[in-house]
């Protein structure tokens, strides 16, 4: 659909092997911002707070409690700055989850690309799960669409979403018409490959499985990405016998 690709990041999250307040001071100086500390912290971390410019968050870092690495978290249009400050950093910093975007326009971007999603989808031969559909908002009429594959929980996760309907929504009227996004939310599921993603481009992450590469070298028709490097992790002997174990007898136990 494009000529090139036009991918960055929307979120960026990981732990960084540093002290807080060295880390703070680094961020605070690379980025500009101010630091504002909130009344709670979440996820069993002690502290919290926000790095912050001109009205603007750039990231949330908590420390304390249950990681002995301050944790930090950028989301929307200033995660991609983060990003690189952050990689400009001399400590090493693993990432438990990166989101790519590709945004389009037109008034048939949506349908578009719910096809050639879909397509991929039911041409693909999986040799695991199969990630799963669903949709959200007015399919009979066309408003405020978004397409899901995936779970929330799996390594990847892709939204089709109508992002002009969604930032009207909330509030912003200051956006295009016909402007839709196609988004990767990727969350590698071991240490090797948290490491793998401190060093991955927005576009790179494509490559975590074998359906998304094929989305994003139909969207992107000038480019295509290669398979991560990461090793998946494996099963137990036990955890593959219990799985075998439901798939066989699963239908008899759901009537127990």
């Amino acid at each position: 659909m494009v000529d090139g690709s036009f991918a960055h990041c929307d979120w960026y999250a990981g732990s960084v092997d540093v002290d807080i307040d060295r880390l703070i001071d680094a961020l605070c100086q690379y980025l500009g911002t101010e630091v504002l500390e909130l009344a709670t912290a979440h996820n069993g971390y002690k502290h919290a707070a926000q790095l912050v410019a001109d009205n603007i968050v750039y990231a949330t870092i908590s420390w304390g409690g249950v990681n002995p690495r301050p944790f930090v978290q950028s989301t929307g249009g200033v995660s991609e700055k983060v990003m690189h400050v952050l990689r400009r950093l001399p400590w090493p910093h693993t990432v438990s989850r990166m989101d790519s975007a590709i945004d389009f326009f037109g008034g048939t971007s949506f349908d578009t690309l719910v096809s050639i999603v879909l397509g991929i989808l039911d041409s693909h031969s999986f040799t695991g799960t199969v990630p799963r559909i669903s949709q959200v908002g007015d399919w009979i009429h066309g408003k405020a669409r978004t397409l899901y594959v995936g779970s929330r929980t799996s390594r990847c996760f892709v939204r089709v979403y109508e992002k002009t309907a969604e930032r009207r929504a909330k509030g912003d009227t200051n956006v295009p018409d016909d402007w839709v996004r196609v988004e990767l939310e990727y969350k590698p599921l071991n240490k090797a490959g948290k490491r793998e993603l401190s060093t991955l481009t927005p576009e790179a992450c494509w490559g975590a499985s074998g359906w998304t590469r094929d989305v994003y070298a139909q969207i992107c028709v000038l480019d295509d990405v290669s398979p991560l490097t990461a090793p998946l992790p494996t099963k137990s002997k036990l955890a593959k016998a219990v799985t075998a174990l439901f798939r066989q007898y699963g239908s008899t136990l759901n009537t127990v």
